[in-house]
């Protein structure tokens, strides 16, 4: 598939394809053939967190003929317990927030 299809297909720009391709988590030759769910996962995985790093890590796991489940599950956790505090936090400006708004109206 050639990157102008892919762009249109995954809605994904020509600079985020070559990033990818730099990054090594996408390789030229992986755009000749279907890609595209490969790149939906990479492009899920970033919007998740994840840095390039831990994306091919977690990429090469995947494609591993090993058994990685449990280390899958350890990488995804890492980034649902960052995930999780950022939420928490939130909630506490949330929270403060609420706060500062109700003494004023009070």
């Amino acid at each position: 598939m050639k990157k102008e299809q892919l762009m249109k297909q995954c809605t994904i720009s020509k600079k985020q394809i070559n990033r990818y391709i730099d990054c090594g988590v996408l390789r030229e030759d992986e755009l000749e053939g279907s890609c595209t769910q490969r790149l939906g996962l990479i492009m899920s995985l970033e919007k998740l967190g994840f840095c390039m790093e831990d994306i091919k890590r977690y990429l090469s796991l995947l494609e591993s003929k090993e058994d990685n489940k449990e280390q899958l599950i350890c990488l995804l956790s890492k980034y649902r317990k960052q995930t999780l505090e950022t939420i928490h936090n939130d909630q506490k400006n949330l929270d403060q927030l609420d706060f500062m708004i109700y003494e004023l109206r009070r």
